[in-house]
């Protein structure tokens, strides 16, 4: 016998009532006179190939089956050891599988398995891996590295449900562009704390619907870089992952209309959420994700370089709930919205809109009635100038406003009536530049700031050139502090700067 080889063909067979495809192994002896097939003995199939007939399936010593090309032709792999409560360990890593193109359900079940390496396969044809270790409730070890799947590959949904005991997934780099459903991938995997998705395109993800519900261990996820333009659903998707703290979800879009249940469960039970990140996302899309679970605090909101659609969005999102911090720089109000009353009402302590781009929209009472704001900053804000520009009592009714800095705001375009009216325990403001020009739209701004007793000014009154002051901006700067029981005087003046003291 000069050559010795083996030849695998499939037969159907079911297996727990489930089709599965095993083998019929044959040796083949080449002799150079004749070619002769003879069927192997148990005692063979179990050298060559533990797990190949029913028996040895549930042997749980899968190792051997490495050293041949078992599987080579197999393409439904779908449900093969489910439901096996014998198997303990699992070692798969030179299986070759290439031409595999349903491999759910593989270990659905396995309730015993503790330990699994697959490393190195190749997906090549695989369409699904939907439920491949839901219920393993035992599994501790999973090896997946060095994958290979392809853009066959469109269903996820529960591969890891009910894996309650792995604490570990690194699936960074998976070709998941033709992915549709994640449904339930991790839900309860009740131990997880870390997980890598690094990497996934998700242009075509659907159905989000309870991916990560029940990962009560994960106490932060980045899943910054996805394409969430194909989602449809997001119901409960985080949902009671109580020890999750950061959660960034910038760059987000939704072109569909997002379903979710009422009341929304998004992030129902999330009670330890610090941080939730918004950045470069448009308001709007707190709207798909419905008010924020009531009575339950978000410490922080960030919404860097975000488009507000409309006035409303972030005081739906967090009317019910607890918000401390609203951080959202170099955002942008769009042209011809009404954003009156855009933070009103809201529970926040700090509220950071550096460079907002206004685009001279009405933002009328923006922060009235914020009982809890005590820090606002709102430096190089720019289109302020549009004409009929509307600032009336824009910080209103914030009792706990100690200090504010408007420096160089120009309101001759503005109407600034009652801006700081009831800010009880305002006691310092930065006004230097500040540019007024109609009295009437710059009255009654500082009624009831008790607390508000030297202000010092500089650069707000327009020079003439014969050195005179301009009587209109005098004016308008005067009104600025009728009935606060203040008296505003010019004390000096320049054409570069002038100088006014309130006493």
């Amino acid at each position: 016998m000069t050559d010795i080889n083996y030849e695998i063909s499939f037969l159907e067979l079911r297996l727990r009532g489930v089709q599965q495809l095993l083998t019929q192994l044959t040796k083949k002896y080449d002799t150079g006179i004749e070619t002769r097939y003879d069927e192997p003995t148990a005692a063979e199939i179990q050298v060559a190939a533990p797990g190949y007939t029913q028996a040895a399936l549930n042997a749980a010593h899968y190792k051997q089956w490495d050293t041949i090309k078992l599987l080579q032709n197999a393409s439904l792999l779908s449900n093969l050891f489910k439901n096996n409560a014998n198997i303990t360990e699992f070692i798969g890593c030179n299986w070759i599988v290439d031409k595999a193109i349903d491999l759910s359900g593989m270990f659905q079940n396995c309730t015993n398995l503790v330990r699994v390496d697959l490393s190195g396969w190749f997906l090549t044809n695989n369409k699904s891996l939907a439920n491949m270790f839901s219920g393993c409730t035992n599994l501790e070890y999973v090896n997946l590295s060095e994958w290979q799947t392809s853009d066959a590959l469109t269903d996820l949904s529960g591969m890891f449900s009910g894996c309650v005991k792995l604490k570990s997934l690194d699936l960074h780099g998976w070709d998941v562009s033709k992915v549709t459903k994640t449904t339930n991938m991790f839900k309860n995997c009740a131990n997880l704390s870390y997980l890598n998705l690094q990497g996934w395109d998700t242009s075509k993800l659907e159905d989000a619907t309870g991916m990560f519900d029940g990962c009560i261990s994960i106490t932060s996820l980045d899943l910054s870089g996805w394409n969430t333009s194909s989602i449809q659903s997001i119901t409960g998707m985080f949902q009671h992952c109580i020890s999750l703290q950061s959660l960034n979800l910038s760059n987000w879009s939704f072109t569909n209309d997002v379903t979710s249940d009422d009341p929304p469960t998004i992030f129902q039970g999330c009670v330890n959420l610090q941080k939730l990140i918004l950045n470069n996302c448009a308001s709007s899309i707190l709207n798909s994700f419905g008010p924020y679970p009531q009575n339950i605090m978000l410490d922080t909101l960030v919404m860097n370089n975000c488009t507000y659609d409309s006035g409303n969005d972030v005081n739906n999102f967090v009317k019910n709930s607890i918000v401390n911090n609203i951080i959202s720089q170099n955002s942008m109000l769009a042209s011809g919205v009404n954003y009156s009353s855009l933070f009103a009402d809201l529970t926040c302590k700090f509220i950071d809109l550096t460079a907002l781009n206004l685009n001279g929209t009405n933002v009328s009472a923006m922060f009235q009635n914020c009982a809890r704001l005590s820090k606002v900053v709102l430096s190089q804000w720019t289109n302020m100038s549009v004409p009929f520009f509307n600032l009336d009592n824009m910080f209103n009714g914030c009792l706990s406003l100690n200090t504010i800095d408007i420096h160089g705001w120009n309101l001759t375009s503005a109407s600034f009536n009652q801006a700081f009216q009831n800010c009880s325990t305002l006691t310092s403001i930065n006004m230097n530049g500040v540019k007024c020009a109609n009295p009437s739209s710059v009255m009654n701004v500082f009624t009831n700031d008790f607390n508000l007793k030297t202000i010092s000014i500089t650069g707000c009154i327009t020079v003439n050139p014969d050195g005179s002051e301009d009587l209109t901006t005098v004016n308008a700067i005067t009104s600025l502090f009728a009935n606060t029981g203040l008296t505003a005087k010019v004390v000096s003046h320049d054409l570069i700067t002038v100088s006014m003291t309130v006493t």
